[in-house]
């Protein structure tokens, strides 16, 4: 529950600004990557417990996860609303695609 924001939120994004077919694609690759991150970190974060104690390198993380934080709330911006009165941009094949 505390990393689900790291997952569903990005999805949410690629879902919105993006194709399907190039959502799969983002959507794996953020699956990967995390998979990897999180296999790399073990080792840094083990070192650092060790060295500063797990107390202070928590501490660590958190002010790095607040930077990257702030980094989102600066830089991701919200996609452009359509037009009142505009259609919804559906298909009838999405639609049975969807119902599949």
């Amino acid at each position: 529950m505390g990393t689900s924001c790291y997952l569903v939120a990005p999805l949410a994004l690629y879902a919105r600004r993006f194709s399907a077919d190039r959502f799969a694609m983002l959507a794996g690759l953020h699956m990967g990557m995390g998979t990897i991150g999180t296999l790399l970190a073990t080792a840094p974060l083990a070192f650092a417990a060790a060295a500063i104690g797990w107390r202070a390198s928590f501490c660590v993380v958190a002010a790095v996860m607040g930077v990257a934080w702030l980094l989102v709330a600066l830089l991701v911006r919200a996609p452009p609303q359509p037009a009142l009165g505009a259609p919804p941009r559906r298909s009838a094949r999405a639609s049975r695609e969807f119902a599949r």
